[in-house]
Order: C-alpha cells, then structure tokens, then sequence
C-alpha cells in the first residue's frame, strides 16, 4: 500500500507540474495575442495593480485596454481547481471581485467606460469550472457571471502529423462573451485562436511564472535549471557558496522576463525563491551556507542525470513527505490521539504548492 500511495503521489506531483507548465504558456501567449494585434487591444502589464473604490487593490494576472483605452479587460488564471468542489466554488467565488468597478487604469482619468472579465482555467478543469459558473450565476451575488462581459476560455494543445515535432496552442472560448468585437471575431467559436509552433517556442524561452505560487516542483526545476545550474565557481570545485541575494537578483533577470512588475508582486516572488531554497535544503539538495543568509550550492548539480530535473525532484519530495507521514502517524498512535492518517488525507498534497514543513 504505501508503494502504492507513494506512486500516486508521484504522479500528482508531475500533474501539477505539467498544469502549471501549460498555465504559464497559455499566459504568455495571451500577452503575445495582444502585442501583435493593436486592433484588439493594448497590453497594459502583467499583474497589474487596480483598485476597487475604497477597497484593497487588486492584482489581476494581465490587463488590456481597448477602444483607444476607453475600455478594458482583465485576465484571471486558475491554473489548478481544486477536486473538493466546495474549496473549488469558494475560489471561482472570489473571481466575482473583478467584476468590481476599477480605477488606475492606464490612461490619463485611471477610468474606463466599462471593463469586461475573463476567467481562464486548465482544460482538465473547465468542465467543473463551467458547471460552478452555470450554479453561482443563478444566484443574485453572483449575476455578473452571466451578463455580457463576462467569459470562460481555457486551451488545448495539437501536435503535427505523425513523425513531426511541432506544436500548437488553441485558446478556446467555451461560456459568456466580451463586449470587445474584435476579439471575440478573433476567437473563432469554431477554432478558436491558434498559436503557432514557432510563437510557442519563443514564449517558452520568454515567461516562466503566472500570479499563483508555482507547485513546488515546477519552483525547485525553475530554481535549479535556471539559475544554481550555473555556477559561480569553477567545475572542479564541489561547491560554491552564494547570498540569497545573489540568487534572487539572478532569478529575477532570469525568471520574470522583461516584464515590469509591481512591488508587491515582486516582494511575494521573492519570498516563493526563499522558501524553494528552504526546501533544497530539506531535500538535501543544497546546504545552508557557513555564512549567515548564504546557500552552499554542489558545482555539478544535477550535471549528469540523464532524466528530467523534475522528475527527481518529484521522487524526492513525495519521499520526504511519505517520511514526514509516517513520523507524524506513529506519534499520533502513541499519544492515543483520535485524528488518525486517514484523517490528514485533505493534506496529502498540500506540500505540492506549500513546501515541505518540519
């Protein structure tokens, strides 16, 4: 049973990652729409910073104005729904704040005549997304799901004829339309919008994070392909020791493309990259440095492994975890407490997103 469980647990942990893989393209490729398409609209940025009046601000995953930035849109990207449909209804729930009137938009009042909402989910989650959109915007609250400008999309990838390499993207709008003509001519009910083979292989080279924390696998692979796998120290040497500020200043060149981010936003990523080399350290991947504030990182990490990074770092995690189980487990039944194992089951792949805890 627990090589069974353990397995299971593999295979989640490569679920999550490929989702949020997918999730990152899919955003990219939307700014990418906008940018070679000035008649649908203007990419304004990427987690931009509106607010609701006199409310908290909101960060939405991109904006766009149109109508010579009369008028907007605001993208927001689930990149994983819950299976527990009502932790899955109270996050589609809190889509309903952007429908909000906004300010601080980027034109000369910070206003716009309207805005329009666009919900974006995984392809394996849309059909649960669509039926709890259908249920919520019967009810009062939530009757700005159903009216003109609000939308689903969500996408799928094709691969070329047998024997070929190449690979597509299609978004697809599958519930509700915006109030903007041209795009919704572009988003062929039919097709969709397509993004070609060549487009694709630029954007993966160009973004790498969506606004949602990563699931830890796909940080740790970021971390390591992106940035600890280029040493700062000559290969015969078998470690090198850095600060955590060299490491972010590097993950945020490297990581957050060339786009411009909020403060806030990048306060949160700087945070996600220290908890991810707190988990290196958990996993036994790198070490704590001798210096305080520091990382001593191995010259050749993951050098020579013939696998994908994140495949073994989702066996160490799930490993790690089943461990940490068991310890927590055979304290419980010695303490006679009532909550037992099966009782943790909702937090088996908390870890996925949360890191490793003690």
């Amino acid at each position: 049973m627990p090589r069974e469980v353990e397995a299971e647990l593999i295979k989640e942990c490569l679920k999550s990652f490929r989702k949020y893989n997918d999730t990152v393209i899919v955003s990219a490729a939307i700014c990418h729409l906008f940018k070679e398409n000035d008649v649908v609209g203007s990419f304004m940025r990427i987690e931009p910073e509106l607010k609701r009046i006199s409310e908290s601000p909101l960060t939405p995953d991109l904006a766009v104005m149109y109508d010579n930035m009369s008028k907007g849109i605001v993208f927001e990207i689930k990149w994983s729904v819950s299976q527990n449909t009502k932790w899955a209804e109270k996050k589609i729930k809190d889509v309903k704040k952007y429908c909000d009137t906004l300010i601080n938009w980027k034109n000369e009042t910070g206003r716009v005549e309207w805005h329009d909402v666009i919900l974006i989910c995984h392809h394996e989650d849309s059909e649960r997304v669509l039926e709890i959109i259908k249920k919520l915007a019967s009810e009062d609250d939530y009757d700005c799901f159903k009216k003109t400008g609000f939308s689903i999309w969500t996408w799928l990838f094709t691969h070329g004829k047998k024997g070929e390499k190449t690979e597509e993207l299609r978004l697809m709008k599958i519930y509700g339309q915006t109030r903007n003509v041209e795009l919704e001519r572009l988003m062929s009910p039919e097709l969709g919008f397509l993004v070609p083979d060549k487009v694709l292989t630029f954007l993966r080279f160009s973004y790498f994070v969506v606004k949602e924390k990563p699931p830890l696998s796909y940080l740790l692979n970021l971390l390591i392909v992106n940035v600890l796998s280029h040493p700062v120290a000559p290969r015969y040497e078998n470690s090198y020791e850095v600060p955590t500020d060299w490491i972010w200043n590097k993950a945020k060149n490297v990581i957050l493309s060339s786009e411009e981010y909020e403060d806030k936003s990048l306060t949160i990523k700087r945070r996600w990259i220290r908890e991810a080399l707190n988990s290196l350290v958990e996993l036994e991947i790198i070490k704590k440095g001798n210096k305080e504030d520091t990382w001593e990182i191995p010259t050749n990490l993951f050098r020579y492994s013939r696998r994908y990074i994140h495949e073994i770092i989702c066996e160490k995690i799930v490993k790690k975890r089943m461990k940490q189980l068991k310890r927590e487990y055979s304290i419980t039944q010695t303490s006679r407490q009532k909550s037992r194992l099966s009782g943790k089951e909702s937090k088996l792949t908390d870890f996925f997103i949360d890191g490793l805890k003690k």
